[in-house]
């Protein structure tokens, strides 16, 4: 899955910079590799008290590398459809309101106000330039919070929409179609080979920039992303499209 995100970047005409803490193998060729510990040092990596993700690290990191080197980020179950050509200093994605119902209903204090909220920001792509006030702030914002009382989505989905807000960014928050054809909750869709997801992936290619794949939900139900799948399906597709020849 992370090759076919790489190589989908790369063959859409971006360069993409990995950045890793240690060597790995099966890097597409072209990729930049970048040395992490540049940005944060790998002694403050960190996973969720009560959840086994480094998800809550993550969102310290890409606000951090933003606010230091600014352009794109994207998670690496991303896959490129057509070219970035946004010509606007900041970009965000709009998250479907499901995700955010689920991500957050065992937790009870103080999010039901953020529940409420017409729209709720991604993390998995976002445009910022290079000393961007509004990942300075969400950097501190996050660094202040103790990892060992840190719960899933407070650093990201949450508090980038709060910054969004406060900053006034709102008309800078991409429609949802720009980045999601397919919804958290249809993530299947990408490898049954369903009629209903061809006529949406039909659709999805003229429309959409760009698919999220999903990975957490891929983990949670042990599905192996290295597996085949139905060759009508979404996922192989992309695979095809481009992996073929690597």
């Amino acid at each position: 899955m992370e090759q076919l995100s790489i190589s989908s970047f790369l063959q859409n005409g971006h360069s993409f910079h990995l950045y890793v803490y240690d060597e790995v193998e099966g890097v597409p060729k072209g990729t930049v590799l970048k040395d992490a510990n540049e940005i944060i040092p790998s002694g403050r990596i960190f996973k969720y008290k009560h959840w086994d993700s480094y998800a809550g690290f993550a969102d310290l990191f890409r606000y951090k590398l933003l606010l230091e080197k600014g352009g794109y980020w994207v998670d690496t179950d991303v896959v490129c459809l057509k070219p970035f050509q946004f010509e606007a200093d900041y970009m965000f994605t709009s998250v479907p309101d499901r995700f955010i119902y689920l991500m957050f209903k065992s937790v009870l204090t103080g999010h039901f106000a953020y529940l409420k909220r017409r729209y709720h920001i991604s993390t998995w792509f976002i445009k910022a330039p290079i000393g961007s006030e509004m990942m300075g702030y969400c950097y501190s914002e996050a660094a202040k919070r103790d990892p060992e009382e840190l719960v899933w989505g407070e650093t990201g989905s949450r508090l980038i929409t709060t910054a969004v807000e406060k900053f006034g960014m709102q008309k800078y928050v991409a429609p949802r179609g720009t980045f999601y054809p397919i919804r958290w909750w249809q993530w299947r869709q990408l490898v049954n080979g369903s009629f209903i997801a061809s006529w949406k992936w039909k659709r999805a290619m003229h429309s959409s920039y760009a698919v999220h794949l999903y990975n957490e939900m891929w983990r949670r139900n042990n599905i192996d992303k290295n597996a085949s799948f139905p060759q009508n399906s979404i996922y192989e597709q992309l695979k095809h499209r481009y992996l073929s020849d690597t």
